[in-house]
């Protein structure tokens, strides 16, 4: 897989790609990461969230979260300018209607739409506070600005 190709792979169940939820830290280092890459901010930035996690974000799109502890890839997360699908249907800017089809019962908190799947979690970030929406036309106006896959505990 070539990282230049990321914006526009799909999620499935596992992860994105050849890069999987669970995946090992220095996998993932010595596979996607060469040293260029750390000098060109518009390719990939790195940031700790200390102390217990590393996110690698490419293109400003595509984060990747892997805990310190244990050196396993935890989260995935798509914005900005991700052109890839979810559910082979789900994409940056579909609206709640959409989740509804795939999905007719799903819990929601405040922006975000949890969803269960086979191996992960799926958090969908959506436009406004669906909470505080009055009518269902209007909750199915909203749409997604963010997508996450995280690993099951």
């Amino acid at each position: 897989m070539k990282i230049s190709n990321l914006l526009y792979l799909d999620i499935d169940k596992n992860g994105i790609g050849d890069i999987c939820l669970g995946m090992i830290l220095t996998e993932f280092v010595d596979t996607y990461i060469n040293t260029d890459m750390y000098y060109n901010s518009e390719i990939l930035e790195m940031r700790a969230i200390c102390p217990d996690y590393v996110v690698y974000t490419f293109f400003d799109s595509v984060d990747f979260l892997f805990s310190l502890r244990t050196s396993l890839l935890e989260r995935i997360t798509v914005h900005n300018n991700y052109k890839g699908s979810v559910f082979n249907s789900l994409k940056l800017g579909s609206r709640v209607s959409d989740i509804r089809v795939l999905f007719p019962k799903f819990e929601f908190d405040d922006d975000i739409i949890y969803l269960e799947n086979d191996n992960s979690w799926v958090n969908i970030t959506v436009s406004d506070d669906i909470t505080i929406l009055d009518t269902i036309e209007e909750i199915d106006r909203t749409y997604i600005e963010q997508i996450s896959l995280r690993i099951r505990e």
